[in-house]
């Protein structure tokens, strides 16, 4: 999510800080983990915003590679990437990372 080991270690010292400071206000009828997600996922989405307004985005590193022995096929996976990759950057920021998330676990799994 973040792209950079500096990024993810400031955000793990930043999440056990507050974690910290604040475990009078957790909730024990929910997951602790749940909890802590949250708070890891909300400081990464907002170092991302502090670091860019528009976070580049890295569709084509997730996706399939095309069939090159098929080029009529390998002609309509492109027009297919193009306007997956342009719908998404109509997508709010926040939006745009469970899809990405999806296409890389699903790519993770063949």
């Amino acid at each position: 999510m973040l792209h950079r080991a500096d990024d993810a270690n400031d955000i793990t010292q930043e999440v056990f800080l507050k974690v910290a400071e604040r475990l009078n206000e957790y909730d024990p009828r929910f997951k602790f983990f749940s909890w802590i997600y949250r708070i890891a996922l909300n400081e990464s989405l907002n170092l991302r915003r502090r670091n860019s307004r528009q976070a580049p985005l890295d569709v084509e590193s997730s996706l399939p590679a095309a069939d090159a022995s098929n080029p009529e096929k390998q002609v309509n996976d492109d027009q297919l990437s193009k306007r997956i990759q342009s719908a998404m950057t109509r997508l709010p920021e926040n939006d745009r990372i469970v899809p990405r998330c999806a296409t890389s676990r699903s790519a993770a799994t063949r």
